[in-house]
């Protein structure tokens, strides 16, 4: 690739790089804590969300609702979140139905 190529290329790059930097910076999104079975518990670790969701705000031009959700990967709204959050210790086991609903 000789130089110019090379520099059309990085100018290129860039300014797709800010384009998706500032539609995702243009628009708030939420977070979702999944409530799993399994003998896991998933409640634990409850400053961890919180303290994701302020470290983005905070370091990143995204922005993030503060508000933790809590939600079954069955319920019928569990899909309006694009990021799920899990945490804790033990067991996680999905039924058939939240293997399909990750999907």
């Amino acid at each position: 690739m000789n130089q110019l190529s090379h520099c059309f290329y990085m100018v290129k790059k860039t300014t797709l790089y800010f384009v998706i930097l500032g539609m995702i910076s243009a628009q708030s999104f939420s977070i979702a804590r999944i409530h799993y079975s399994g003998g896991g518990d998933w409640y634990s670790d409850p400053s961890s969300l919180p303290n994701l969701l302020n470290y983005l705000n905070l370091n990143t031009p995204m922005s993030a609702y503060d508000e933790e959700f809590r939600i079954k990967l069955t319920d019928d709204d569990a899909n309006q979140y694009p990021y799920l959050y899990m945490t804790g210790h033990g067991n996680i086991r999905f039924t058939d139905d939240e293997v399909i609903a990750l999907r």
